[in-house]
């Protein structure tokens, strides 16, 4: 349900807090030591997404038909911090997208569970040409309250 943007680059040997860049790992050449380190790291991930599931319901639809022609296409994104600065988007997959008749616009509807405080980015609105919409959101303890970009992405 959750894509993860992976960048490029290489697999530094700290794993503990640090995200892995290069899924191209060679385990026989990692010591005792690092093995552990990479295998609590992975539980930790595991268990932060595990804890997805039970916040609060999340229902995004797109404005009416979407054109992605425009801007690119519709995406809703959960926003976190990277260790070394900047910002990492996880996108979430569509639970349905419907096209139009000649396949140019569609609709689409997002539907997730996520804990108060999570930040979202989303591109749910058609612009022009020029003018791209992102929505920026905050998970509190009632639901979904708009933010502004600085605020979800830290600038």
């Amino acid at each position: 349900m959750v894509n993860r943007q992976i960048g490029r680059g290489e697999v530094g040997r700290s794993f503990r807090g640090a995200a892995v860049m290069n899924l191209n790992l060679n385990l026989a050449e990692l010591s005792l030591d690092e093995l552990k380190a990479l295998s609590a790291a992975v539980a930790e991930e595991i268990k932060r997404r595990l804890r997805v599931g039970e916040g609060i319901e999340i229902v995004l639809e797109t404005d009416g038909w979407y054109d992605p022609r425009k801007n690119g296409g519709a995406y809703v994104a959960i926003v976190r911090d990277r260790p070394g600065g900047g910002v990492e988007r996880e996108f979430v997959d569509p639970v349905q997208k419907v096209y139009d008749s000649k396949r140019r616009k569609y609709r689409a509807k997002w539907v997730f569970r996520a804990l108060p405080g999570t930040r979202i980015e989303a591109r749910i609105r058609s612009g022009s040409w020029r003018n791209e919409h992102r929505d920026y959101y905050v998970v509190g303890p009632d639901g979904l309250r708009e933010a502004s970009q600085g605020e979800v992405l830290g600038l």
